[in-house]
């Protein structure tokens, strides 16, 4: 390693001349502030780092030359090797690397000058005062697949607030024996803060291993701004979680190369980054939404040409020269689809384009084109007016009706007609026909009766998504009808005990008890039924009530009994004479 920075080392050998250890690293080590290694790394590595951070072998004394205040390790890998990177005089003991993927007792020890430590991603382990008298180290990211840690590696680390764990699974802390503990003068840091995997946040809570009033646990846990895993650790893997972190991000380079299962890149926007590029980007094929930051002057051609899921993209904080880049046709270039909603600062200007937003968040944001794509998730970060609204899921003549749940106010589509949960009639469910509007956010019926129906419209107001999971409810005896703008998964529907109507004109019960009942979801945009008790097993039938009286009908008889109706709604005991309702069919008796 020394050779490779342009250092020279000077070793301690045997009598009979045989190296022994390296004693000191001499050469321009006052200009090297930041190192990032990859590869293996193991004896005299750790000899050469600890000089470079301010080592010295003598006690109390420390090198002043030295200047290391960050290490990024993450890419590298700590491997076996029975060469001695330094003799502790003080313990009597030869330091080696004995174990791969072990961080070995005083690998970093004294490193006065360091700041900033990041840790190998294969590192499992880290062992007792392999960290201890790093006087000015603040921040501490500790590698994926860690599965202990030994607290005493941080002995006398009196700066030493900031832990960042990026393991998969909560690690186990240890620490020395209590007599050895009470043998040794050492002092143990209190942390600020432990920055966790949103996915096992909840595991660290409680933990009297993480959290309480004793040496070395903190009272707050946290996952920083993020809320999955995959954007926490491509930013936690160096040192950022936090708005305060971020601000310091003016590079983001191969960050996320190896996260390609990146969804939401809105934190991005508390970065200093000038300029993206395609390289950066193009991982990230699953990526759902991202925020700008205001430093940015360029976008490389085709940054976002795998994004094809990319739902919006938010350009509200640009500066001109972007905002310049991107207009009469640069969001095409950059390759960002007419599917993916764009918010553009007023510099943009008025503008024909389809789902591109441009306005003021303190006042109205416009759109000439919103085009809601069904099948995702209502996603929108800000409200604003769409002049038309293009709907792509379209309804067509089916022997049931549809659900339907809108953000946006929908007059009944022509060749439709529209119903909304109004009572219960004996075991059925009844729906009455609506002429009116249909209101944003509430859920009905739609049948179609001639052609296809289209959920278009004109000039619409379109609300935020916020923390909106679904819209208001319609409710009868013992039943409520609600409307969802978000996907729900079968296990979230059978745990909230959810009908939902299918093609026989049946509301049924979610079931999980079988593959594929489990593979089947409520999708965004739809109406489901909940029961005021816990569902039972059987279909619920339901009633359509036209604006002349009942227009169709669904029964819940198991054995097929066929009930007949008037116009007006009463049960007959046969048909009679003239116009009855029979399972749904117009009979015409004579």
């Amino acid at each position: 390693m020394a050779e490779k920075l342009g250092l020279r080392t000077e070793r301690i050998r045997y009598d009979n001349g045989e190296t022994k250890y390296v004693r000191g690293v001499y050469g321009d080590i006052n200009n090297i502030r930041r190192l990032k290694i990859s590869g293996p790394i193991s004896g005299e590595d750790f000899a050469v780092l600890r000089f470079l951070g301010g080592y010295s072998e003598w006690k109390d004394a420390r090198n002043c030359a030295a200047k290391l205040e960050y290490l990024d390790l993450y890419d590298a890998r700590v491997v076996k090797s029975d060469a001695i990177f330094a003799e502790d005089r003080w313990f009597a003991t030869d330091d080696k690397v004995k174990k791969d993927d072990v961080l070995p007792p005083f690998a970093l020890r004294r490193a006065y000058a360091l700041k900033t430590l990041i840790l190998p991603k294969t590192l499992t382990e880290i062992d007792t005062r392999s960290l201890m008298e790093c006087l000015a180290l603040e921040t501490v990211v500790v590698g994926d697949d860690i599965q202990t840690v030994n607290w005493s590696a941080f002995d006398d680390d009196a700066s030493l607030t900031r832990l960042y764990l990026l393991a998969t699974k909560k690690p186990k802390m240890d620490a020395d024996n209590w007599f050895w503990r009470n043998m040794c003068n050492n002092y143990n840091p209190t942390f600020d803060a432990f920055y966790v995997r949103p996915s096992i946040y909840n595991d660290y809570i409680g933990d009297a291993d993480y959290v309480g009033s004793s040496w070395q646990r903190t009272n707050n846990i946290t996952t920083g701004i993020f809320k999955d895993d995959e954007s926490f650790a491509a930013f936690a893997s160096h040192a950022a979680a936090t708005e305060d972190d971020l601000v310091g991000v003016d590079d983001v380079s191969g960050w996320f190369n190896d996260r390609a299962g990146i969804k939401d890149l809105t934190p991005l926007r508390y970065t200093a980054v000038t300029e993206l590029k395609a390289a950066d980007i193009r991982p990230l094929a699953q990526l759902e939404r991202i925020a700008l930051p205001m430093p940015l002057d360029s976008i490389e051609e085709n940054s976002f040409a795998n994004a094809k899921g990319l739902r919006w993209a938010d350009f509200m904080m640009c500066m001109p020269t972007v905002i310049g880049q991107l207009r009469n046709g640069g969001l095409r270039n950059v390759g960002l689809s007419e599917n993916t909603l764009c918010f553009m600062p007023s510099e943009y200007g008025e503008t024909q384009e389809v789902n591109v937003v441009v306005g003021d968040t303190t006042s109205t944001m416009n759109c000439a084109s919103y085009r809601l794509v069904d099948g995702q998730d209502y996603d929108v970060p800000y409200a604003f007016k769409a002049a038309q609204v293009e709907n792509t899921r379209t309804l067509g003549k089916s022997t049931a009706p549809y659900t339907i749940c809108l953000p946006y106010d929908l007059p009944v589509p022509n060749g439709a007609k529209a119903y909304k949960l109004s009572g219960r009639s004996s075991t059925e469910l009844v729906f009455t026909q609506t002429l009116e509007t249909l209101e944003a956010l509430q859920p009905y019926l739609i049948w179609t009766t001639n052609g296809d129906a289209l959920l278009n419209t004109g000039a619409a107001d379109i609300p935020t998504s916020g923390g909106m999971t679904y819209g208001h409810q319609h409710d009868a005896p013992g039943f409520s009808m609600r409307g969802t703008l978000s996907g729900i998964s079968n296990a979230e529907a059978a745990e909230l005990g959810a009908y939902t109507l299918q093609q026989d004109g049946k509301w049924h019960p979610v079931m999980d008890d079988t593959d594929v009942h489990r593979a089947a979801t409520i999708l965004p945009y739809r109406a489901y039924l909940l029961e005021n008790r816990r569902p039972g097993a059987r279909a619920i039938g339901m009633t359509l009530e036209g604006t002349t009286g009942i227009e169709q009908l669904r029964t819940i008889d198991s054995d097929g009994t066929e009930r007949v109706y008037d116009l007006n709604g009463r049960q007959l005991s046969a048909p009679t004479k003239g116009i009855s309702i029979i399972n749904g069919r117009k009979i015409i008796s004579k």
